[in-house]
C-alpha cells in the first residue's frame, strides 16, 4: 500500500504509483492542496471524499479515470481542471462540491456518472471541449463509443445556466438537470438519440430548446414543470409522447406532432395552460387519461379517426375549448372526460358510441345541446350542473 502525507496542508503521493487508492485522503480536514504525480490513471472511489478545505488539485495528462465519490463533499474546491485523456466520471464524483463554478468536459469522456454533480449549486456553466484531431494518430479515440450522461449527473445544480453536451453523447439520463432552475441554455448535440424520464424536470428558466432530428426517445416527464418554455418541435422519429412529457409546461402555446407519434401518455400536456391549438395527426391510435387536463385557453383540438377511445378526464378543465368534433370512430367517452368546459355550446356524438361516463360533460355550464344516439345509456351525473342542457335523441 501507498503512503500517503500531508505536509503543511499539501498531500504528499509518491511519484511511482499509478493508481490512488481508494479513500486515500478520506476525511483529511487539514488537506488544502494536491499535486497527482504525472503516472498517474486512476483516483480511485472516495480518495478525497470529505476533504472539506481541500481548494486545489492538479491532477496529471495521463489521467485517464475519476472513480465514484472521488471529490464528494469537497465543497472549498472552486476549480478543476481535467486533462483531456479522461474517460471516466464516476457517481458521485463532485457530488456536494458547491465551491465549483465552471466545468469542461474533456473530448474523450464516454461515461458521466449517477449524481455525478449532484448538488453543486454555484455551478454556472458547463461546456465540452471539441474533439482534437491528433487523438486519432495516438490510436485512442474511439468516435463509435456511445456515451451517457448517468441518472441525476447535475441534478440540483440550482446556478447552472448553461451546458453544451458533447457530441460523443448519445442518452441523456434519467433526472439528469432535474432542479436546475436557472439553466437557460442547452445545446444538445445531434448523437443524442434518447432524453431520459425526468431530465429537465423542474428547470423553471428553460425558454427554448432545440432537439435534435436523432432524438427518437423522450420518456416520461422529460420537460415536466418547464413554466418558461414556450417552444419546443417534437423530432420525426418520436413514436410516443409518454406519461407527464411536458405537464406543467404553462407557456406552451402550440405544439407540432410529427405523424411517426402513435401514443400519446397520460397527462402528457396537464396544466400546459396556455396551450391554444393542438393537431393529432392520423398516425396517433391512443391518447391517454388527463392528457389536456387543465389546458385552460385550448381553443382548438383535432382528434383523428384513428382513436376509439376519450379516456378519463382528456379534457376535463379546458375551458376556452368551444367545439370539439369526435369522429365516428370513438366507441367510449370515459369519466370527466370534458367536465368543467364551459365554452361548449352544443356538441354532436356519432352512433359508433356506445358507452359515456360518469360525469363525462359535468359542468359543462354553457352547453344547450347535446345530440346522442338512441339506446345509448346515460351514466348517472353525466351532464351534473349543466342546468341548461337539452339532450337530443337521434336515430342513427
Amino acid at each position: 500500500m501507498a503512503k500517503y502525507e500531508i505536509k503543511d496542508g499539501v498531500g504528499i503521493i509518491p511519484e511511482w504509483i499509478l493508481e490512488l487508492e481508494d479513500e486515500a485522503f478520506r476525511g483529511c480536514l487539514e488537506l488544502r492542496r494536491v499535486i497527482v504525480p504525472k503516472w498517474v490513471r486512476k483516483i480511485g472511489k472516495r480518495a478525497f471524499y470529505g476533504c472539506e478545505n481541500l481548494k486545489e488539485i492538479s491532477l496529471p495528462e495521463w489521467l485517464e479515470e475519476i472513480d465514484d465519490e472521488a471529490f464528494h463533499g469537497c465543497f472549498s474546491l472552486q476549480e478543476i481542471i481535467l486533462p483531456r485523456w479522461i474517460r471516466k466520471i464516476g457517481d458521485k464524483s463532485f457530488c456536494g462540491c458547491t465551491g465549483l463554478i465552471d466545468f469542461t468536459i474533456p473530448p474523450l469522456v464516454t461515461k458521466i456518472g449517477k449524481m455525478a454533480f449532484l448538488g453543486c449549486d454555484c455551478l454556472k456553466n458547463i461546456t465540452a471541449s471539441p474533439r482534437v484531431m491528433d487523438t486519432f494518430s495516438l490510436g485512442v479515440a474511439d468516435m463509435s463509443l456511445e456515451t451517457k450522461i448517468e441518472d441525476g449527473a447535475f441534478q440540483r445544480c440550482t446556478s447552472l445556466v448553461g451546458i453544451t453536451i458533447p457530441e460523443s453523447v448519445t442518452e441523456i439520463g434519467n433526472w439528469v438537470f432535474s432542479g436546475c432552475s436557472n439553466l437557460n441554455n442547452v445545446t444538445i448535440p445531434s448523437s443524442v438519440r434518447v432524453i431520459g424520464s425526468m431530465a429537465f424536470l423542474g428547470c423553471t428558466s428553460l425558454e427554448n430548446i432545440a432537439i435534435p432530428s436523432s432524438v427518437n426517445a423522450i420518456k416520461d416527464g422529460a420537460f415536466q414543470g418547464c413554466s418558461s418554455l414556450y417552444s419546443i418541435v417534437i423530432p420525426p422519429l418520436i413514436t410516443e409522447i409518454e406519461s407527464g412529457t411536458f405537464q406543467g409546461c404553462s407557456c406552451l402555446r402550440n405544439i407540432s406532432i410529427p405523424s411517426s407519434v402513435r401514443e400519446i401518455g397520460d397527462g402528457a400536456f396537464q396544466a400546459c395552460s396556455n396551450l391554444t391549438t393542438v393537431s393529432l395527426p392520423p398516425s396517433v391510435t391512443g391518447i391517454g387519461k388527463m392528457v389536456f387536463l387543465g389546458c385552460s385557453n385550448l381553443q382548438n383540438i383535432t382528434i383523428p379517426p384513428s382513436i376509439t377511445k376519450i379516456e378519463k378526464g382528456s379534457f376535463a378543465g379546458c375551458s376556452s375549448l368551444n367545439s370539439i368534433d369526435i369522429p365516428p370512430s370513438v366507441t367510449e367517452i370515459g369519466w370527466l372526460a370534458f367536465q368543467g368546459c364551459s365554452g361548449l355550446t352544443d356538441i354532436s356524438l356519432p352512433p359508433s358510441v356506445r358507452k359515456i361516463g360518469k360525469a363525462a360533460f359535468s359542468a359543462c355550464t354553457n352547453l344547450y345541446e347535446i345530440r346522442i344516439p338512441k339506446g345509448l345509456k346515460v351514466e348517472k351525473d353525466t351532464f351534473k350542473n349543466c342546468s341548461n342542457v337539452k339532450v337530443i335523441r337521434y336515430r342513427p
